[in-house]
Formats: structure tokens, C-alpha cells, sequence
């Protein structure tokens, strides 16, 4: 199972938090390569942003320039290191970058899933059978919760070379988005309680 790679530099992490920065990372991870064209029809943007955007993805060290199939192409793919992230909040300065990074990623997300619910009166039968939406309280030590996201992170990664891959989809393989948040209770980490006001 490939590790996420730790990200120290908050401008390497708030280079991120832009929408369509977001969105050109995420159609490149689920491609081989793609050229600025290709990007902008993919993400309906103009090819001179995802261009000026492409660059400044590779200039963080998130994406690079692949081998072109001709003179006039170029492709850009997700560097291998960087296909699976971790940003650890270890300092007031990454800890903002985070934030502002987690906000993007949720309007982004938010915007999607919105546009599905929009739209699924109008979908088939199984495209509504492979949503899922839901919400659950657990109660977990520090060990089992990080049992847990072991036994996620290697469910998905079975998962994670088809994006890269084609020939590794099977028959019938669709694309499917997922987005997993987990916190804790505030109220678990507060020193101490105000009173209420009689």
C-alpha cells in the first residue's frame, strides 16, 4: 500500500486551495496524463487558466510535464509521489494552509454532490444504487480508530492503479467519486465548559 507523502512547506499546501486547481488534480489522478486541452474539457475552464494552472501545480511540485507523443503536445501527470497526500498541522502557518485547503475542498465537493441530487430524478436505477450518503456516531479508542483508517486505506488502494491504468478497469468499471471526513467531538477537547446563563 503506497503512503501518503507528508507535506511540509504551507505554500506547497495553500497552492492547493483553489477550485480549479482542486479540479485539475483530481482529473489527472484519474488519468494517465492529459494535455492543457484535454483539462479544460474535462473540467469546462478555459484552456489558457488550466494552462496558467497546470504550471503552477508543477511549480509546487504536485504535477509534471509526461513524455509527449508529439511535437506539439504537452502532457502533464501526477507525479507517482504525489497520488496520496498528508498535511500534518504541526505549525500555526500549515495549520491555516490546512484550513483553507480543507474549506476549498469541501465547496468543491459540496458543488458536486449538490449537482448529483440535482440531477438524480433524471438517472437511472443504478447510478442512484451507487450513491451513498451517510452518517454515523462511533465511539473508538486512539488504537481502534487508527485500526480503522488502516482497514480503509487498504480497501481503497486495491482500487488506486486503475486511475492511472486504464487496462487495469474491468468490464463494466465506472468512475465513482468518494470523500471521507471523520472528527472528533469538540466537546471532547474543551478544557472547560461554560456555564449557561439562567
Amino acid at each position: 500500500m503506497t503512503q501518503p507523502q507528508p507535506i511540509h512547506d504551507p505554500a506547497h499546501i495553500k497552492a492547493l486551495a483553489h477550485p480549479i486547481r482542486l479540479a485539475l488534480l483530481d482529473f489527472l489522478g484519474s488519468v494517465p496524463q492529459a494535455t492543457a486541452t484535454q483539462c479544460a474539457e474535462a473540467i469546462k475552464e478555459s484552456v489558457a487558466s488550466c494552462s496558467f494552472h497546470l504550471r503552477t501545480l508543477a511549480k509546487h511540485g504536485y504535477i509534471e510535464q509526461a513524455d509527449a507523443p508529439d511535437a506539439k503536445s504537452k502532457p502533464w501527470r501526477v507525479l507517482p509521489a504525489n497520488r496520496s497526500r498528508s498535511f500534518e498541522p504541526d505549525s500555526p502557518a500549515k495549520a491555516a494552509a490546512i484550513s483553507a485547503l480543507t474549506n476549498a475542498m469541501i465547496s468543491q465537493l459540496a458543488v458536486r454532490v449538490n449537482e448529483f441530487i440535482t440531477a438524480a430524478p433524471t438517472l437511472p436505477e443504478e447510478a442512484i444504487n451507487r450513491a451513498l450518503v451517510t452518517a454515523q456516531n462511533l465511539w473508538l479508542t486512539d488504537q481502534e480508530h487508527e485500526e480503522l483508517m488502516s482497514v480503509i486505506e487498504k480497501a481503497l488502494s486495491t482500487f488506486h492503479k486503475r486511475n492511472e491504468d486504464p487496462s487495469l478497469r474491468p468490464e463494466g468499471a465506472s468512475h465513482s467519486r468518494m470523500f471521507l471526513v471523520m472528527t472528533p467531538e469538540l466537546s471532547a477537547y474543551e478544557s472547560n465548559t461554560p456555564e449557561e446563563n439562567s
